[in-house]
């Protein structure tokens, strides 16, 4: 039955982003300054063979600002992951982030790097990683923006000074103002 909760999930999520775009007034192209709120979709971390989350997902929130400076845009954005899918089978109860970003204007569309700080809260203890990360977002009106990244970061292995890589995918939908 989680399949088809799953299922469900992302097809509602697909239906409202279609929903967005078709609805949507034009993009204020090439202004990217001001804060934003959002959702976002996790999943599909591996780390060398085996998954990290098992193939599952989560959902949290994020919230940010960004400062247009012409062609180049900075930033930073916070985000919540309350409840997400065992990390390297510890159990987390949440992650939070901070990063922080640079990018190119191309208009309605924003290309970026990223690099920030990931803290995983398990019943073991608190970890924190490294994250780097490139991606893309989309302006699909003055108020909406669409976004997916990657992410890359060290996870502390199962034995004493080890780590592992791994990697995820985020889909982001936000809201700006």
């Amino acid at each position: 039955m989680p399949a088809v909760q799953k299922f469900a999930r992302s097809g509602s999520v697909a239906v409202l982003a279609c929903g967005l775009l078709v609805a949507g007034l034009p993009a204020k192209a090439g202004d990217w300054s001001g804060f934003f709120l959002g959702n976002l979709m996790t999943g599909y971390s591996t780390a060398g063979p085996a998954p990290i989350l098992g193939g599952n997902s989560g959902q949290g929130m994020r919230m940010g600002y960004t400062h247009d400076l012409g062609n180049v845009v900075l930033g930073g954005e916070l985000a919540y992951l309350p409840s997400p899918t065992s990390l390297t089978g510890t159990g987390m109860d949440e992650v939070e982030s901070v990063s922080l970003r640079a990018g190119y204007d191309f208009g309605s569309t924003l290309g970026y790097i990223t690099v920030g700080n990931l803290q995983d809260q398990a019943q073991t203890g608190t970890d924190e990683n490294t994250v780097l990360g490139l991606g893309i977002a989309y302006s699909v009106n003055q108020d909406i923006q669409l976004s997916g990244e990657v992410t890359r970061q060290q996870i502390e292995g199962s034995t004493a000074g080890s780590f592992e890589t791994g990697s995820i995918l985020s889909m982001r939908a936000s809201f700006r103002f």
